[in-house]
Order: C-alpha cells, then structure tokens, then sequence
C-alpha cells in the first residue's frame, strides 16, 4: 500500500522544502525536496511586520528620543506630561510625553520626561510623507500599491499594516486624510 501525503512545508534561508511522507507496508519513509513552485510561491509571500528602523513619517521614526523630535519638528504649539497608570504592558510609572504641533501629534514614553522616546506619530499634515513616500491627500489605491509586500487589514475603518510596528491610513472616500505610525508595547 502506498500512501503519499504533504505535510506542512519548511521555509529555510527563503527556500521552501515540501515534506512527503511515503508508507509502503510497514517501512515509513521521508522525502524531502525543493519544490520550484514552493519557491515561487515564497517570493510572492507577504511580510508580516514592518521594519520599525525603516519606517518613518516625515523624519520621524518609532523610539526617536524627545531631543531628535524637538529638533525635527522644534518646539510644540502644545505639550503634555502625565505618568502612565498599570495597563498590563510594562508601561505603568513611565511618563507620556504628547507634543502637539500643527496638523501632527508625537506621542513618547519614557522613565522619565527626558529620557522618553516615540511610541507613536499622526499626522494629517500632507507635507509629511512615509519613508515610502505616501502622504496625505494620497489614493489608498497608492498606498495599497506601496505596501502591497505587507499583510494588511481594515481596524476601525483604517487600512492598517503591520502588528508590533504599525503603519494605519485613516482615509474619507478614495483619499488619505490621516497617517499614523505606532509601537504597540502589549504585542
């Protein structure tokens, strides 16, 4: 009797190994292969999470500390201070910093005031592109286009990629009203 089944495959160094196993009679055997269609099917895998060191709005990126913003952007129209309460992240007794400038709100977190570092950047400034160039007033139809290596999905009306470090598109119709880069501390 034979039996040929495909397990589940194995990504290693971009190449995808198919498994079969093979039963004839009592003898069990493993067949290991490349699989030229497996390895096709791998380059068009998407990625699952964007690259935090990449990514950016405006010259703006996730864990740039308070002075690096001060001095992109220079001094808020506004800025909060509060201590975060426990919400099971590890954040609880650090310090939100919110600094306020037209159009942009940068989000940090810190020990303390000085030593915090950005968790989050929105904006609806259109002079204020990704490091891949999509700004508001953009289709989505280009952003999808842009992003289109990253899984993506719809969270509260917003294209979002990403799941540690998040890229998210709030949009009114065809067009990009919003941008936001987040670092989710809880994933």
């Amino acid at each position: 009797m034979k039996i040929n089944l495909t397990l589940p495959t194995l990504t290693v160094l971009g190449l995808t190994i198919g498994i079969s196993s093979i039963s004839v009679g009592n003898t069990h055997h493993i067949n290991s292969k490349l699989s030229e269609k497996s390895v096709a099917v791998v380059s068009q895998k998407r990625q699952f999470d964007l690259d935090a060191d990449k990514t950016s709005i405006g010259r703006l990126k996730l864990n740039m500390n308070i002075n690096k913003v001060r001095k992109i952007l220079g001094t808020p129209l506004q800025q909060k201070q509060k201590v975060s309460i426990d919400d099971n992240c590890g954040t609880s007794g650090n310090y939100i910093v919110t600094f306020k400038y037209s159009k942009t709100e940068v989000s940090l977190l810190g020990k303390n005031p000085n030593s915090a570092a950005i968790e989050n950047i929105t904006t609806s400034n259109p002079s204020l592109a990704t490091s891949e160039g999509i700004r508001v007033g953009d289709s989505i139809a280009k952003a999808k286009k842009v992003y289109a290596k990253y899984e993506s999905g719809q969270i509260e009306g917003r294209l979002v990629y990403g799941t540690i470090s998040t890229l998210s598109f709030k949009t009114n119709g065809d067009r990009i009203t919003q941008i936001s880069l987040n670092y989710d501390r809880c994933y």
